[in-house]
């Protein structure tokens, strides 16, 4: 396990990270630059972060580096650092194909990610490119790490970023239908999500296919048949697909 991690991009995302790295117990040094002073000293305030003087310093004083800024920014973060040999840099940026950043890290050893929110819970599936055992033990601490065999596989898996914002839409209209029918606010929320989180538990378990275990649920007659009857008639399920290629094929013309 690495000791001494650099920031690069005092976002969201690297917060998310940060936080569920102390959350898990990760004791490392955490270094930023104090580029954007005052988002550095929320870093400091909320994660134990050191502030050094800017990204060189963080690259010297560190064994790998989360970067994740945005991707018109890759050039101006990165450019002109003198990195260590093989010293790892973690991408989190979608588009940023590993060529790219070779280009502006050749002596680093590039390794490609996406993680999400629930990272800061320790809950975040994040897809990785390629096979690295100390990024592999890195993310394994903020949630599941999940390789992938190629960058074209990678950049595959990362729309699934853009995915797990669209659930929050679905549990949103779920919250409300069971506000329709009567629940309080707060009844509908906890049945709408644990409702969701069951049926993830049951899929993970599973090694059927989501059509196979529908099938043993929706028996004719019954009300999950009944509901599935109208989603169907609407074509609920295929936009999901749609909007995922369109995601997939936006991320393509980035790289």
């Amino acid at each position: 396990m690495i000791d001494s991690l650099g920031i690069v991009g005092t976002g969201h995302l690297s917060g998310f990270v940060c936080e569920g790295l102390r959350k898990a117990g990760w004791d490392g040094k955490l270094l930023v630059s104090a580029y954007n002073p005052s988002k550095a000293q929320v870093f400091q305030d909320e994660f134990d972060v050191e502030i050094v003087s800017d990204n060189q310093a963080v690259v010297k004083q560190s064994k790998a580096m989360f970067v994740a800024v945005r991707p018109m920014q890759v050039e101006a973060a990165l450019y002109g650092l003198d990195w260590k040999p093989e010293q790892l840099l973690i991408s989190a940026m979608a588009g940023v194909n590993i060529d790219r950043l070779q280009g502006l890290a050749p002596q680093a050893t590039i390794v490609r990610t996406m993680p999400i929110s629930s990272a800061a819970l320790c809950a975040s599936p994040t897809s990785y490119f390629p096979e690295n055992e100390t990024v592999r033990d890195l993310l394994s601490l903020i949630g599941v790490a999940i390789v992938m065999d190629s960058e074209e596989e990678f950049e595959a898996a990362s729309a699934n970023g853009a995915a797990y914002g669209w659930y929050f839409a679905l549990i949103d209209e779920m919250v409300q239908a069971n506000e329709n029918a009567g629940l309080s606010k707060a009844q509908a929320k906890k049945v709408a999500v644990e409702t969701l989180a069951a049926a993830a538990k049951v899929a993970l378990a599973s090694e059927e296919s989501g059509a196979d275990i529908l099938q043993s649920l929706a028996t004719p007659g019954g009300v999950t048949a009944h509901g599935l009857a109208v989603l169907t008639e609407h074509q609920a399920m295929r936009p999901w697909g749609k909007a995922f290629d369109a995601v997939t094929a936006r991320l393509k013309e980035q790289d």
